[in-house]
This record gives C-alpha cells, sequence and structure tokens, in this order.
C-alpha cells in the first residue's frame, strides 16, 4: 500500500469520525429541546387542570354552602320566637331548640317534633287553652284553628283522629310528607293513596296547614 492510500484512508476515516461526532451532539441538542419544549406544555397542562379542579371545588363548595341552610319562622309558645337559621335536613324539633325551646303552657299534643321542615316555613307552637291564629296558608272557610289537626306537623296518632284516617292511612300521610315535603293546601290530601273525595270533604273542614 502506498503513502498516498495511506494517507487517504486516514482522511476518510477522521472525516467519518466527526461526522458521527457531529450527529451525536447535533441528536443530544434536539432531544433537548424537544424536552424543553414539550415538558412546559406538560406542565402548563398540568397547572392549568389543577385550576379547573380548583375553579370546579370551588363552584361545588359554594354551591353546597348555598343550599345547606333553612330559613323558618318559629312562633307561639317557644321562649325566643323568631325568625332562625338551620342546616338543611332539621326537623321541627331543632326549630324549636334554636327558639329557645318551649315555655311551661306550651301544647305539642298535635306536633310532630320529628317532622322535617322546609326552607320558609312557618312553625306555630299552640299555647295551652287558648285558640290558635289562623294560618296565613290555610284554606279553611275563616274563623280560628283551634281544634283543627295541622297535616304538616301533626303524628300519627293525631292524624287518626281524623274521619276513616286510620293507622295504615295514616302512615301514608307521613310519607306523602316525608318524600314531598310540606302539603302546600289542603287539596293535596287526596294525593295520598287512601283518600277520595269522600273522605276529603268529611275531613277537610277539620284539618289546617
Amino acid at each position: 500500500m502506498g503513502l498516498k492510500n495511506i494517507t487517504e484512508d486516514r482522511y476518510t476515516g477522521g472525516k467519518k469520525e466527526k461526522l458521527l461526532k457531529f450527529s451525536i451532539v447535533g441528536l443530544i441538542i434536539a432531544v433537548g429541546i424537544g424536552l424543553f419544549i414539550f415538558g412546559d406544555e406538560d406542565e402548563e397542562i398540568s397547572v392549568s387542570s389543577a385550576e379547573n379542579d380548583w375553579i370546579t371545588e370551588g363552584n361545588m363548595k359554594e354551591k353546597t354552602e348555598e343550599t345547606s341552610f333553612l330559613i323558618v319562622d318559629v312562633g307561639g309558645a317557644v321562649k325566643d320566637p323568631d325568625v332562625v337559621e338551620l342546616e338543611s335536613g332539621s326537623r321541627v324539633e331543632d326549630a324549636i331548640d334554636a327558639a329557645g325551646g318551649l315555655t311551661a303552657d306550651a301544647d305539642t299534643t298535635e306536633i310532630n317534633r320529628a317532622a322535617k321542615i322546609e326552607d320558609g316555613q312557618k312553625i306555630y307552637i299552640p299555647f295551652r287553652g287558648k285558640a290558635d291564629p289562623a294560618s296565613p296558608n290555610s284554606e279553611s272557610t275563616g274563623g280560628s284553628n283551634a281544634g283543627k289537626v295541622n297535616i304538616n306537623l301533626a303524628d300519627s296518632t293525631a292524624l287518626q283522629t281524623l274521619y276513616r284516617i286510620g293507622p295504615v292511612t295514616a302512615e301514608k300521610i307521613l310519607e306523602y310528607r316525608e318524600k314531598h315535603g310540606s302539603f302546600k293546601k289542603i287539596t293535596d290530601l287526596k294525593k295520598v293513596d287512601g283518600i277520595g273525595d269522600k273522605i276529603f270533604e268529611k275531613i277537610k273542614d277539620e284539618v289546617c296547614l
């Protein structure tokens, strides 16, 4: 092999080695740039997702706070008659406690203290031996509600004092109230299974809201 051939081989090998090195360096730079670019995008997506989660959780919390309280008016034979704020799902007993508790002359004979209450409801505890004021929601033809059964507050025993209302029908009234909330009008009693037009006509003057 001549000197010329040896020189050419060395030149060609060196050139290939330099090209290989440049290729490796170029590849490393390309990978670095790719990681930099896509890494930022992933971080941005991650931050955006976190912000969305925070906003969603904030909205849900705000919505829960808006609907977790009830405002009810408690009057009659309680120590501190007033408009009170209660947690959602509260019962008549909770409203009585919030109004300072019962007075000594309170008559709870026809009051179902376990009944759930609704936002904006009026809860009146009658005084023993005194006529109750007429309910603003009552469909009665006038006069006092004294002696009448409040179908939104009465328990099973009180409901059974009504004409043809036995334990089974009384329980259905309580179930209806539990499922649909307080009766909006007296005629809604006819929506309860077992109370038809004839029975309703007999009891309509004996009940109130």
